[in-house]
């Protein structure tokens, strides 16, 4: 294997943007990140379970989500669904997600579920029910968008992950947007004013999404799983904390959904009290991995346990191109290095390896040198240390230097936590402490 197909291999699939390809190359986290969904979900005595998964950016949701839809695919129809990666792919308006109304998130999981249904049911599938739904969909839309909407056309335009049946067992196939042309008339996050979930329109719409759910339960003779990733990428605090107070807390409507949901949540809302108070939802939380010590967490040379998940990650995903060249990838010494100074975060460490990939080639070598990994993460430093301003500083090293890494009281800790530059670790109970790019920056002289 030569070096530009070598490295073009691991640049590829070390790419920060996309969950990976194949489920081999999905890992389990360091403190079993989804067994405790699994036991949610496989209750006997709770038919229509919904779940809100929070969690830090870059902490690996949405591979946790595809690994969840992976190992439930032969308990129920399971249907996953990006909602940010549609609102910015196909309808080309990802600001949408920032006023997204509950009864909109509702019509997505009903197309998308639809969507899945109807491929996999061709001959059972009834299109009336999804044609109310649409009926229902546009009588909520402003005057001048209530063109004539195809929602059969539409609902080809979502690119879902979902059961399939391959040699009569159950698969996990991706469904790729067939219309990509079509252009979304009916433009999502801009009602025409504030409705209520009480609103008969409203309440019409949600009974037209739970009629598309209740038929694809009927059609599999399964419940319905719908996974709905994307909605955890609200921006901007305190906006994106009052989005996810409205969409969780105030409203009711995705518990109403006849089906199995697992959705994710706003970081805002994550360390906010109302986190606890998003009615009908259990709550799970997913973090960094702990890759730094508690005992002395600004020490590289005492890694925590989750430096060990890193490393199982990058062997899975090089294994066959280690074969191929006959040896090692990457040196021990620099793999760990950049997990420890990943701060746990799965994108941050993908991020790191790609970037390394680059640096390899340029340098003609056929392995991730300790030379490489210092390389990689004096860019990724000076990138992370942008826009920190004195006041971030303090508000850091206070964090720091508190024995117990609790959060003093400051209007900079939301920003510092949705920005990654202030994170939480999941060793027994939960603590704080600047990433590891920033030490350097914030360890006073």
């Amino acid at each position: 294997m030569d070096a530009t197909a070598l490295w073009k291999a691991i640049y590829q699939r070390f790419d920060p943007l996309s969950p990976p390809e194949r489920s081999a190359w999905r890992v389990d986290r360091t403190r079993r990140g989804l067994y405790a969904l699994h036991e949610r979900l496989n209750l006997p005595f709770e038919t229509h379970t919904k779940i809100l998964l929070a969690g830090t950016m870059g902490a690996g949701k949405t591979t946790e989500l595809l690994r969840l839809a992976e190992d439930r695919r032969e308990r129920e129809f399971v249907v996953f669904f990006d909602v940010h990666r549609h609102l910015t792919d196909v309808v080309g308006e990802s600001a949408a997600l920032e006023t997204l109304a509950p009864w909109e998130v509702c019509v997505l999981a009903g197309l998308a579920t639809a969507r899945a249904a109807a491929e996999r049911f061709p001959d059972r599938w009834k299109p009336q029910i999804l044609a109310a739904l649409g009926e229902a969909w546009l009588d909520l839309l402003p005057t001048d968008q209530r063109a004539q909407v195809d929602v059969g056309q539409l609902a080809k335009t979502l690119t879902v992950t979902a059961s399939t049946l391959v040699g009569g067992s159950a698969a996990l196939t991706t469904l790729a947007n067939t219309v990509g042309a079509l252009r979304w008339n009916a433009r999502l996050g801009r009602p025409a004013r504030q409705l209520t979930d009480q609103d008969p329109r409203v309440r019409y719409v949600v009974a037209a999404a739970a009629d598309v759910l209740r038929h694809a339960a009927e059609l599999d003779g399964r419940p319905v799983l719908v996974l709905l990733d994307g909605l955890d990428r609200l921006s901007g605090a305190p906006e994106a904390l009052a989005r996810a107070e409205a969409l969780f807390v105030r409203s009711t409507l995705l518990h109403e959904l006849p089906c199995r949901l697992v959705v994710t949540a706003p970081f805002a809302l994550r360390h906010h009290t109302s986190f606890a108070e998003a009615r009908g939802f259990h709550k799970h939380v997913l973090v960094n991995e702990p890759v730094l010590d508690p005992e002395a967490p600004g020490d590289a040379g005492r890694p925590g346990d989750g430096v060990a998940f890193f490393e199982r990650l990058f062997a899975g995903r090089v294994a066959d191109l280690e074969d191929q060249v006959g040896h090692a990838i990457g040196e021990v010494g620099a793999l760990r290095r950049l997990a420890w100074h990943s701060g746990g975060r799965a994108r941050d460490f993908v991020t790191f390896i790609q970037e390394a990939a680059g640096h390899a080639f340029s340098a003609d070598v056929d392995h991730i040198t300790d030379d490489i990994a210092s390389k990689v993460l004096d860019e990724q430093r000076r990138l992370r240390e942008t826009g920190i301003y004195r006041e971030h500083v303090d508000v850091l090293r206070a964090v720091m230097d508190d024995p117990h890494g609790t959060l003093p009281r400051s209007r900079y800790i939301d920003e510092l936590l949705a920005s990654g530059r202030l994170l939480p670790y999941p060793n027994h109970s939960e603590w704080f402490f600047p990433h590891p790019l920033l030490l350097d920056r914030i360890r006073r002289p």
